[in-house]
């Protein structure tokens, strides 16, 4: 959700309350970052948590100049660069290079989002290994992530120019929540009856104006 999307839904909910944009902005927590200091392809899918996480116990940030630092030409989406195909920097080369001198024997434990084997279930699991290990699980899902991410980035411009076009509109449906429903009194045994309803939310986007919506 964009800041003035927030700010707009905040005046509909507290219509007593008299703030301004740049005051609700500046009470924004510190741990909520604002949109222009985000990766602008984070998506919040395991190829790309796995990634970060990576990276994380590299003491590498994922920023927006991360893609800068290890692809020759980072702007063309379609070029040799993104597309795997150049000399230089295919394969994470650059990236290969740029930790040359690191500590490859220390030890280092770093998280990943995997799928259970037994019950199927996407869990987080702790690895463990030396800073050389973590830096081949980097390179040998370099292209992965790479193509998922160009794919992200083409998505999100498409996107941002559809948001603003006279001639278009962009629906946007999210499953937020799954409700159980329980008769009032129930007894104990009807707990495994229950049925369940799921809440989705919608943002409908005409050029530059935003409606919320919600239906089951």
């Amino acid at each position: 959700m964009f800041l003035k999307e927030a700010f707009s839904l905040f005046k509909l909910e507290n219509t007593h309350v008299s703030v301004g944009f740049s005051k609700f902005a500046a009470a924004t927590p510190q741990n909520v970052l604002l949109l222009k200091n985000s990766p602008v392809d984070q998506c919040k899918c395991s190829t790309h948590e796995n990634h970060m996480l990576k990276l994380k116990a590299l003491k590498i940030t994922y920023g927006n100049n991360f893609w800068i630092d290890y692809l020759c030409d980072s702007n063309n989406l379609v070029g040799a660069c993104w597309m795997g195909h150049c000399a230089i920097c295919k394969d994470g080369k650059l990236f290969e290079k740029a930790r040359e001198n690191s500590e490859k024997a220390t030890p280092v434990t770093w998280k990943m989002w995997e799928k259970d084997g037994n019950t199927g279930r996407i869990v987080q699991n702790v690895k463990e290994g030396c800073v050389g290990e973590l830096e081949n699980e980097v390179v040998s899902g370099w292209e992965v992530v790479l193509e998922h991410v160009r794919i992200k980035r083409i998505q999100s411009d498409l996107f941002q120019k559809m948001k603003v076009a006279k001639d278009q509109s962009i629906l946007q449906i999210d499953s937020a929540m799954a409700y159980s429903c329980e008769y009032q009194n129930e007894v104990q045994s009807a707990l495994w009856s229950r049925q369940s309803v799921n809440l989705f939310t919608a943002a409908f986007l005409v050029e530059v104006i935003t409606t919320h919506h919600m239906f089951l």
